[in-house]
């Protein structure tokens, strides 16, 4: 059952083969010739069992200025994938290059995945790393003041749930008035989306049987509460940072509706947000169209041009 289940929401949020693009349209366009640093312990206890999921990776421009950092958050499901590339060909590594040879300074971090844990460990994994690139990022050429959080999929589930339940970064001395903003591309925003509820009545009208889906309750457990506490929508309130919620035209109908519908909670708290839809796009080349030269980059642009609104950074320190 639980394999069954792995496999539907892998098909659902986005864990696909990405290695099918060709060599060509793999090479990036260079802007600044970029360092990057691998495997970088961000949460060490002794024994750790799970040291390789609390590693990062940063991506670097090689010069002498300080760059806008941002923490991008692989997405899988909250079950599979890293901050490495498939097979060592391609993936958020080179997602993350492609973003540095554009003038930021990226940090890629694993964190832990289910079902060897549940929720809330995840976004606990995230909020260390989170501290630990707050600490660090200006050894990298990076500046802290101008620190952007973001994440594909389940990684843009993990990034709004950052900054709008202060919960897990209080637990490591930071705030989310630390957070300049955040970018979410194709991410869950609620988890009872995914629920699914079936009833069926005789002719008096009496339910003779029920069925109940919880496809996401090996990762989050099944208590309405914890469900709720856990979907970013229920923590909107003034005050947060601005925001990017980025979907894709061909995107899966679920991430399409929670878009729309955490960009006008967001909105209607007083939350600056773009909102934007990218056509031809669907779940996955939201992200992973980021280094092929034959393709618009639009998701690189709107993240670009949201970070330089949004950064002391002048537009030509940012390119």
């Amino acid at each position: 059952m639980l394999r069954r289940w792995f496999i539907v929401i892998c098909a659902c949020l986005g864990v696909s083969s990405i290695a099918q693009l060709g060599a060509a349209d793999r090479e990036p366009q260079e802007k600044y010739p970029v360092r990057t640093f691998r495997d970088i312990c961000y949460y060490d206890i002794p024994l750790d069992p799970d040291a390789s999921r609390h590693k990062l990776d940063i991506y670097r421009p090689l010069d002498n200025r300080q760059h806008p950092v941002l923490i991008f958050l692989h997405g899988g499901a909250w079950v599979a994938m890293s901050k490495d590339n498939v097979l060592g060909i391609y993936g958020y590594g080179t997602v993350a290059r492609c973003l540095a040879e554009r003038g930021l300074v990226v940090a890629v971090p694993n964190y832990r995945l289910s079902p060897g844990v549940r929720h809330p460990e995840h976004i606990k994994d995230v909020a260390r790393a989170f501290a630990w690139v707050y600490r660090n990022c200006e050894d990298y050429g990076g500046d802290r003041k101008q620190l952007f959080v973001g994440g594909h999929s389940a990684g843009g589930h993990l990034a709004a749930l950052l900054a709008t339940d202060e919960t897990y970064l209080k637990q490591v001395n930071r705030a989310a008035k630390e957070i300049r903003g955040v970018i979410g591309v194709s991410g869950v925003y609620r988890l009872d989306e995914f629920d699914w509820n079936w009833a069926a009545a005789d002719s008096r009208g009496i339910v003779r049987s029920k069925l109940e889906v919880h496809p996401l309750a090996f990762i989050f457990g099944d208590d309405p509460e914890a469900i709720r506490q856990a979907s970013p929508i229920n923590h909107v309130c003034p005050g947060l940072p601005p925001f990017l919620i980025i979907s894709g035209g061909w995107d899966y109908p679920p991430m399409r509706r929670m878009a729309k519908e955490f960009s006008a909670a967001l909105q209607a708290s007083g939350t600056e947000v773009e909102e934007k839809v990218m056509r031809w796009r669907n779940h996955d080349s939201l992200v992973f169209n980021i280094p092929l030269l034959s393709a618009n980059r639009s998701t690189t642009e709107a993240i670009l041009q949201f970070i330089d609104r949004h950064s002391s950074k002048t537009p030509s320190e940012l390119r």
